[in-house]
């Protein structure tokens, strides 16, 4: 097997069943891709992934890693916001990374704790879980590092949802009658002062 797994970590920007394209630096759109952070505590042993990524870069650059060379273990601080806040369930010690795979190369197998299939639309920021990835080296525009690959996703557990829940329909809504209809047209046609 080529893939390797990666710790336990919290999600975060899940992208696995709607591929999102990227900004570029040039104003244009990427290609379309399927991604997942995974966030870890500063608890978690990231060793063998660690591991694994300078085995890649060395067997790339056998003689010294370039400079400026891009790893794919990003500290909690660069998270830190202007107004010195950090995402919403996350802290400066934590360790973001993204695994990542062209919407091309299809769609991202996921499974639960028992390797049942998943939906990819059941996996929300903030559950926890890891991936089946491979490490690769990138060569693009001048800037080198390692990325990681993202071949598959296994639920570990739920968690508290990160950022906007969806919401449930049936508490948020109550019944409609066609009186209820005609009340809630009237309302809308009467002016308002308001500021915005």
């Amino acid at each position: 097997m080529s893939e390797n797994l990666s710790a336990i970590g919290r999600i975060a920007y899940p992208n696995i069943a709607t591929a999102r394209a990227r900004d570029l630096p040039d104003g244009t759109k990427g290609e379309p891709r399927h991604s997942v952070t995974l966030v870890f505590s500063d608890e978690v042993n990231l060793a063998a992934m660690k591991a694994e990524c300078t085995r890649v870069a060395l067997e790339k650059y056998p003689n010294g890693l370039p400079k400026k060379f891009k790893s794919p273990f990003r500290s909690g601080e660069e998270r830190q916001g202007d107004d010195g806040s950090y995402p919403e369930g996350f802290n400066a010690t934590d360790t973001f990374c993204e695994f990542w795979r062209y919407e091309r190369f299809g769609k991202i197998p996921c499974v639960d704790q028992h390797r049942n299939d998943l939906l990819p639309s059941d996996i929300y920021a903030g559950m926890t879980g890891r991936v089946a990835y491979r490490a690769f080296c990138y060569d693009v525009s001048g800037n080198k590092g390692i990325s990681l690959g993202l071949e598959g996703f296994q639920k570990a557990g739920d968690g508290p949802r990160i950022g906007a829940a969806p919401i449930n329909p049936r508490e948020a809504f109550g019944d409609l009658e066609d009186d209820d209809v005609d009340s809630i047209l009237a309302d809308s046609s009467v002016e308002d002062d308001a500021a915005f």
